[in-house]
């Protein structure tokens, strides 16, 4: 659940110029001695004690934190001035486009703020002029970079470039909401506990629904915590919503079969409570999102990392090692299980690409180890076995197969439309 609205430029503007302290990285480009802002991300309130100058000629990239008025200025005076270097600032469109964020994504977008928030996205109107620049960054005193789209990737997002970026040439401002917010989900045998913090939680409402029909609400008078209790254990799905008014202010939706999250920090699963998890699992048998195997052999070309590049080409998955597949007996992994999961991840680790985000730990189930490996769905989709000839799988039903080149077409345009890469072509 993303909200999405558009608001005016000089509305933006005057909410900036009540910030005491706002947080600011840019991109400028020098034209026949003109210095002109390309791109620039603001973080409000601001995020980061981080500081850089860095002038390589033809670009400079600037860090620090500013008053909300002085980003305000620039906006609508479309000059300014920043660490002694005057810039002038391109046209930019009044109306800008606004999205709404819960905190559980904030990992994904950028430089991270476990918080929720809105992000503004403000149009430059001008023609673009730029010219890219494919060349490394490199002088003295100055860390190197392979371009500036590295650079820039880095530097104003934090993030890795990508394939397929070009130079950013737009101007992000993400205001985090303080008010309330889910702060941490403690997952227990039987129990959920969540923490609420903010600035004003009195008068906010909670709710959680756990499939298929358990639902509870409660209006809130202040931070803290409250638990919710299952007679029958941890349901599969968990729908947490926190509101004031007709206003969604947080959210969290967890796949307790994967154990899966946009901010894993923030949900916190109790021992005891994976293995009931994974014994619940076991039960209902193998799926769309559950693969079991006995054993996993050295072969760059098993089937387990097949299985791998497809649970995170879809919605993410586990797979249970040391469990036979078919049966769901539990055979359980002999020797050190430290070892095996040093091995199994390092697997991942070379043959899996683009990386998959997973997590990989081990249990006790019917007095044997088992070890399980929760895959994340990707943001960085199509993903393949072989780093140099990559082959793509998808997960249909129960099994693994070849994905068809229709399917990575598909996978490859889910990705580029999705906001996290916001200078993709």
């Amino acid at each position: 659940m993303v909200t999405t609205a558009t608001i005016n430029l000089r509305d933006l503007a005057d909410a900036l110029t009540s910030e005491p302290r706002v947080s600011c990285r840019m991109l400028l480009r020098k034209w026949n001695g003109v210095v002109k802002l390309r791109a620039m991300m603001v973080d409000v309130p601001a995020v980061s004690k981080l500081s850089f100058s860095h002038d390589y000629g033809h670009v400079v990239f600037l860090g620090g934190a500013v008053k909300g008025s002085r980003i305000a200025s620039w906006l609508l005076r479309r000059k300014g001035s920043f660490r002694k270097l005057r810039f002038e600032v391109p046209k930019l469109q009044e109306n800008i486009h606004t999205n709404r964020y819960p905190s559980d994504v904030s990992s994904n977008i950028w430089l991270s703020i476990p918080k929720p928030f809105s992000l503004h996205n403000i149009h430059i109107a001008e023609s673009d002029d730029r010219v890219d620049n494919y060349e490394p960054l490199v002088k003295i005193g100055l860390p190197s970079f392979k371009n500036v789209v590295t650079a820039a990737s880095q530097l104003l997002y934090g993030e890795k470039a990508i394939s397929g970026q070009r130079e950013p040439n737009e101007i992000y401002v993400r205001v985090a909401h303080l008010e309330a917010m889910i702060e941490k989900v403690y997952m227990h045998p039987i129990r959920a506990t969540i923490k609420i913090s903010g600035s004003e939680v009195t008068g906010t409402r909670l709710e959680l629904r756990a499939e298929p029909n358990a639902y509870y609400e409660r209006k809130l008078r202040k931070a803290g915590t409250q638990r919710f209790s299952f007679r029958d254990g941890l349901p599969e799905h968990l729908w947490v919503m926190l509101s004031k008014k007709d206003r969604w202010l947080d959210y969290r939706e967890i796949d307790l079969k994967g154990n899966r999250s946009g901010n894993e920090r923030d949900v916190i699963i109790d021992a005891a409570d994976i293995t009931a998890q994974i014994e619940g699992i076991i039960l209902r048998g193998e799926s769309e999102t559950v693969e079991f195997k006995q054993e996993v052999s050295n072969d760059r070309g098993t089937s387990f990392l097949r299985t791998v590049a497809a649970f995170a080409n879809a919605s993410g998955g586990v797979i249970l090692l040391g469990v036979i597949n078919g049966t769901g007996e539990v055979k359980g992994i002999d020797g050190d299980i430290r070892a095996e999961k040093d091995r199994v991840a390092n697997m991942i680790h070379s043959t899996v690409v683009p990386q998959p985000k997973f997590r990989i730990q081990s249990c006790r189930v019917r007095s044997k180890n088992v070890v399980v490996l929760f895959i994340n769905s990707g943001d960085s989709r199509p993903y393949g076995v072989n780093p140099n000839n990559p082959r793509y799988c998808v997960r249909r039903g129960a099994t693994t197969q070849p994905a068809t080149q229709e399917e990575i077409r598909r996978m490859a345009q889910r990705d580029t439309a999705e906001p996290y890469f916001p200078f993709q072509t």
